[in-house]
């Protein structure tokens, strides 16, 4: 709590075939490449964010608090060539806006 838990990624990311690479924080930009061949990329923005399963393979990602300020951007690239790309992000509150560039 209280933190600034900044996420940047600016070099290259590859998860193994069917694998899954997440970006979690307050805040997370992509400026870089990540690759997820028939797997999937999270990029959340929240203050508690859960990962949810199914064996081995990340299905999804929901954002159980928000928090101020919460963005996500991508200015890179991202490859899940048959695979799943999430991004989401949730604010402190209705008043307060979120961001997904």
């Amino acid at each position: 709590n209280g933190g600034s838990g900044s996420v940047i990624n600016m070099g290259t990311l590859t998860a193994a075939q069917g694998g899954y690479v997440a970006l979690l924080g307050r805040s997370v930009s992509n400026q870089g490449v990540i690759v997820a061949t028939k797997g999937t990329v999270a990029l959340g923005s929240g203050e508690k964010i859960s990962l949810n399963f199914n064996g081995d393979s990340l299905v999804s990602l929901s954002i159980d608090e928000g928090t101020l300020g919460a963005l996500v951007e991508n200015k890179g690239a991202i490859q899940a060539d048959g695979g799943t790309v999430i991004l989401t992000a949730k604010a402190a509150d209705d008043l307060l806006g979120s961001q997904v560039n």
